[in-house]
């Protein structure tokens, strides 16, 4: 992490008083060798130091600063890139003196080379590979085409700025994704599994699983404690599969995000089913009051109400 802090500084330094494009280039091929090793780093410090009911709003934390680099050129735009990048290579400095004073976490188990090998020939381990390599993959693809598809339309840098500052917002939330349409997963043969929907008062007597769509701290007791009762936590899994096995064995029960159940639904010892009375999040559009609407807002505010009213529709 230290090495892709500095390499960080030397960066934004190269962006803040570049004299072409060619220097430009350079400067960014470097800073991503260096937010690589920044980024592996920092995710094996948060795993080994972090609480882990805490580790999911960390890494969201972290996914909003990768979604800001946008927003400062916006600023770097108004204000000049001498200033905001010379204020980012500050910022990276902090971090770099804070990393170095920052005690190591406790060692974990050791890992050999030969474990490594054989990990990799695990198809979990593979998959979960090529998983987080096509996230990046495609955000990195995002984060370069969707300024470049905004300015075509019309969007200038401060529309642009204010499209990745709101939807780093959204990423950081504590429960976006999950409290958005959660379902309940309950062993087959449980007596409520031959509804087509279930009360999530009708599991207060259950033990729960806490598992990897939970991450958010509190979640399922916030929302169990709102049905008026107070969850058994009794599993905790940052293995979704984990989760599932646990209450297919009948050990206990849990809650899931709409974007897993159809996966989840295809295990023939669960039953996933909606919630009677869900919890609802209330999405609002800002646009500049008296100013120029472009293409590109309009676009962009008739998609968040189209996308709205079809979620609206389907959690009913």
């Amino acid at each position: 992490m230290v090495v892709g802090l500095s390499t960080l500084i030397v960066a934004s330094l190269a962006f803040a008083f570049a004299p072409n494009i060619v220097v430009l280039d350079l400067a960014r091929f470097v800073q991503g060798l260096g937010g690589a090793a920044s980024w592996a780093g920092a995710i094996g410090w948060l795993i080994g130091a972090a609480p882990r009911e805490l580790i999911g709003s960390a890494m969201a934390a972290a996914i909003v600063g990768a979604l800001g680099g946008p927003v400062l050129g916006g600023l770097a735009a108004t204000v000049g890139p001498e200033v905001v990048f010379s204020g980012v290579a500050a910022v990276a400095a902090g971090l770099l003196v804070w990393a170095a004073r920052t005690p190591e976490p406790a060692a974990g188990p050791r890992s050999s080379l030969r474990m490594v090998r054989a990990a990799l020939r695990d198809p979990r381990v593979a998959t979960a590979m090529w998983r987080v390599g096509l996230v990046g993959l495609m955000f990195g693809t995002l984060d370069v085409l969707a300024p470049l598809r905004l300015d075509a339309l019309g969007a200038g840098a401060a529309t642009i700025a204010a499209t990745f500052l709101v939807a780093a917002g959204l990423e950081a939330a504590p429960c976006v994704g999950t409290l958005w349409s959660p379902y309940a997963v309950v062993p087959r043969g449980h007596p409520l599994a031959g509804g087509d929907e279930i009360e999530l008062s009708g599991l207060r007597d259950d033990p729960w699983v806490q598992g990897a769509s939970s991450t958010s701290p509190g979640l399922i007791r916030e929302l169990c404690r709102a049905a008026g009762f107070e969850p058994r936590i009794a599993f905790e899994s940052d293995d979704p599969l984990a989760a599932r096995g646990i209450v297919a064995a009948g050990l206990a029960v849990s809650l899931i995000p709409s974007l897993t159940k159809d996966d989840t639904a295809r295990d023939r010892h669960v039953r996933v089913l909606p919630l009677r009375d869900p919890p609802r999040r209330h999405g609002v559009a800002a646009t500049m009051a008296g100013g120029r609407t472009t293409q590109a807002t309009a676009g962009m505010v008739a998609a968040l109400a189209r996308a709205g009213a079809r979620i609206g529709r389907s959690s009913h």
